[in-house]
């Protein structure tokens, strides 16, 4: 893709390319793995006095722990408004590998003492909620949910590239990951919950893939996939953002100069597994 723009050129592309596929793997069962991530930028810049290259990474949280981090090009780490780790490069070359090694424990439920404020549209939902999410405790109400939207939203990869409104993915039932989260958050907030979108990477018994599913800012911290039907999350959700919105891009490039032409190629990322253990859940 070539863009053209006066002054400043503010980009993301997002891209997953597959690296291995491990068959044995039950996904579900893994509550522990040591993974390299590998990830590869490349860019090309013509009339551009300063140029910057920020990358999300693999983020660290009570589930998710980097080992190490390393990239071919000085970096320096960096924040987005919502606390999410960037690096951020002045590059000297117009290709850019980072690789991260880390460790991942399935995310079960903890204490909570830290909040995510979000709004979200649920005033639809007034005259449709079903009644029953409100009763029992609160993982009993998550499970109530997560399964009525696993049973009546259908996974369509059809809309991959769209983005839906709560209410929209409520009367299509069709979606994507992002669709269900957005659903499930809806109904969460419903209920006087705050959630976030937890953005990143997830095996499906194949290979990884992009997709998101949903972190519940209660009593508890609580990871739900409602897309899989998922309570607690295992550990092969590679978590890179928490975000108020489901529109994510790993990389972002600001040029500056006179007319500055940026060319800029899907950044291609490779999982390597190291380590992990399973233990079926009862």
């Amino acid at each position: 893709m070539r863009i053209l723009m006066p002054l400043s050129v503010l980009m993301f592309i997002m891209y997953v390319v597959p690296c291995y596929c491990y068959e044995n793997i039950s996904p579900y069962n893994v509550d522990y793995v040591v993974i390299k991530v590998i990830q590869k930028i490349k860019f090309e810049a013509k009339n551009t006095k300063e140029i910057e290259v920020f990358s999300y990474i693999p983020q660290e949280d009570f589930f998710q722990k980097i080992i190490s981090i390393e990239a071919d090009q000085n970096f320096t780490i960096v924040k987005d408004e919502f606390g999410n780790k960037m690096l951020k490069f002045t590059p000297e070359k117009n290709e850019i590998k980072i690789t991260t090694i880390l460790e991942i424990k399935r995310r079960k439920s903890i204490p909570n003492n830290i909040s995510f404020p979000f709004k979200s549209d649920f005033t639809f939902l007034n005259s449709s909620f079903p009644l029953v999410f409100g009763y029992g405790n609160d993982f009993q109400k998550f499970g109530k949910i997560a399964q009525w939207i696993y049973a009546n939203i259908e996974y369509d990869e059809r809309y991959g590239d769209k983005i839906l409104s709560a209410q929209q993915v409520f009367e299509k039932r069709k979606g994507v990951c992002d669709e269900f989260s957005t659903l499930f958050i809806a109904f969460l907030r419903k209920l006087g919950y705050q959630a976030s979108y937890e953005i990143g990477y997830a095996f499906d018994k194949k290979d990884f893939r992009a997709h998101s599913w949903v972190r519940i800012y209660g009593k508890n911290i609580t990871d739900i996939d409602p897309t899989w039907c998922q309570m607690p999350v295992d550990a092969l959700h590679i978590k890179f953002a928490s975000l108020p919105h489901a529109m994510f891009n790993e990389t972002k490039i600001i040029a500056k100069g006179n007319n500055p032409e940026v060319i800029i190629y899907p950044q291609e990322i490779k999982f390597e597994i190291i380590e992990y253990k399973e233990s079926p859940l009862v």
